[in-house]
């Protein structure tokens, strides 16, 4: 049998990090996620869930998340 046979099963997930912060901004509302300076945490909560979600779900053996540079993007 051949090495690759052998190897254990791989699943990369590649996330866009951006997307997926603006998404959880967008779907929870701010006032209810803040911290105790009034800063809005909605997003960082909403992107850890999701996070964790994509790993108890897909089981990933790597995981990448990519974010834009500074500056003009395509998105712009």
């Amino acid at each position: 049998m051949s090495e690759i046979e052998n190897a254990p099963e791989r699943r990369i997930v590649v996330i866009d990090g951006h997307a997926m912060a603006f998404r959880a901004f967008f779907a929870l509302p701010p006032e209810s996620f803040v911290n105790s300076a009034g800063q809005a945490t909605n997003s960082v909560y909403g992107f850890c869930r999701m996070i964790f979600n994509i790993v108890r779900n897909e089981k990933p053996t790597h995981m990448a998340v990519a974010f834009d540079l500074p500056g003009g993007t395509f998105r712009d």
